[in-house]
């Protein structure tokens, strides 16, 4: 991570070590907000349904992030101010993240921006998206490090599954399914026979 493009500053000093392999899987949660004298909030994880997961070594789309967050310590708050030549990608994570967590979808541009930033042919349907697509800034980033699990020590969700591992996992469920209906417990099973159906449905669209 590069001093002169990242400036950070530990809020609240975290516990442990910060020695993590990838498949890590960490929890947080984000604020990300303008650096001028009147900061704009343009994300604030609080406000979703629940905090951010990522798994480290797994490609994320904003680097930066990744390693800004390698550096912290299970219970640390920080702030990083990381210079727009590292945020490109944001804009697009943002989205993702809004779609992904928040409780509601930001009001939407009825028409389409063209935006050339990223090459996006249209907007983001986000205003101010679109707009920080067009004026990179500057961006201050508070992350608090809620949690943290090593490689193999969760279940990993069927996103975060290799294909072997996708494909395993639906017979896997299947037999979890079918336990829980012997023993008389058909909602429980109905929801792991209906989760492996929609694994295979997946799989077959691929």
């Amino acid at each position: 991570m590069d001093d002169k493009l990242v400036e950070k500053k530990i809020i609240y000093q975290g516990k442990g070590n910060a020695d993590y392999t990838d498949g890590t899987k960490v929890i947080f949660h984000i604020r990300t907000e303008t650096c001028e004298e009147e900061p704009h909030v343009i994300d604030d994880s609080h406000k979703w349904t629940k905090p951010v997961e990522l798994l480290f070594g797994k490609k994320f789309k904003l680097e930066v992030l990744e390693a800004c967050i390698r550096t912290m310590l299970p219970g640390e708050v920080s702030s990083f101010i990381i210079d727009k030549s590292l945020l490109a990608p944001y804009p697009l994570v943002s989205k993702t993240l809004r779609e992904a967590y928040g409780k509601t979808k930001v009001d939407k541009e009825k028409k389409p921006h063209h935006c050339c930033g990223m090459g996006f042919k249209e907007g983001l349907g986000y205003q101010d998206l679109d707009e920080l697509v067009k004026t990179p800034k500057d961006l201050k980033f508070t992350i608090e490090l809620i949690k943290v699990a090593g490689a193999g020590s969760y279940e990993k969700e069927f996103w975060a599954m290799t294909e072997s591992e996708r494909l395993e996992s639906i017979p896997v469920l299947k037999e979890q399914g079918n336990v829980f209906y012997k023993e008389g417990n058909h909602e429980v099973a109905g929801k792991a026979y209906s989760e492996a159906l929609g694994r295979l449905e997946q799989l077959m669209l691929r």
